[in-house]
């Protein structure tokens, strides 16, 4: 092939994991927060996502796209988290994946830029955002319990842009530090 050639890639396929966002706000402010997400994408490299929308015991409840990276999931969770109207709120909900069980995320107390939460085997896992960088094994300063809710009524379609972040960003919740210590000399959240 010559320097200037035009290579085909093929897009990158990730396995499906359904996850779930819980805000506890009214719908149309979700709704609203998932168009300012999306203004952020680039319009050349984004593409466009379908989210199922739906209201369940105080809260809108976001069904995400099954094949969504792990890092936009946790992003757009981060992101919610501004919702007005949500009280700076959110659950983040993951169903198992290839190579980590089931997870439940909320903002971390002490750390910015963090969730936080449990996972199905009990184990603590504390997610730096910007980097989609993990740390569990130790208990957290939040046990994130998914609230009961009834399944969400009234579903509505809700598509945005958003950003493929490639496969860089850490797609297997593979664990980047071994304690919330660590992770603190590992980053400055001065």
């Amino acid at each position: 092939m010559g320097l200037f050639s035009k290579k085909r890639s093929e897009p990158l396929i990730r396995p499906e994991v359904r996850r779930s966002i819980l805000v506890p706000a009214p719908f149309d402010n979700v709704v609203r927060q998932l168009e300012a997400f999306s203004e952020l994408a680039s319009p050349k490299h984004a593409t466009p996502q379908r989210m199922l929308v739906g209201r369940s015991g105080g809260w809108t409840v976001i069904d995400l796209p099954a094949t969504l990276h792990p890092s936009t999931f946790h992003n757009l969770g981060f992101w919610l988290l501004d919702t007005a109207e949500g009280g700076g709120g959110t659950m983040l909900w993951s169903d198992a994946g290839r190579s980590y069980p089931s997870y439940a995320l909320v903002r971390d107390p002490e750390i910015g830029d963090c969730l936080c939460g449990i996972d199905a085997h009990g184990a603590g896992w504390t997610i730096y955002v910007p980097t989609n960088d993990i740390v569990r094994g130790e208990a957290t300063p939040a046990t994130a319990a998914v609230p009961s809710t009834a399944p969400p009524s009234a579903l509505a379609t809700v598509d945005i842009l958003i950003d493929d972040p490639g496969s860089d960003l850490n797609p297997a919740n593979d664990a980047t530090a071994t304690s919330r210590r660590n992770l603190a000399t590992l980053y400055d959240f001065r």
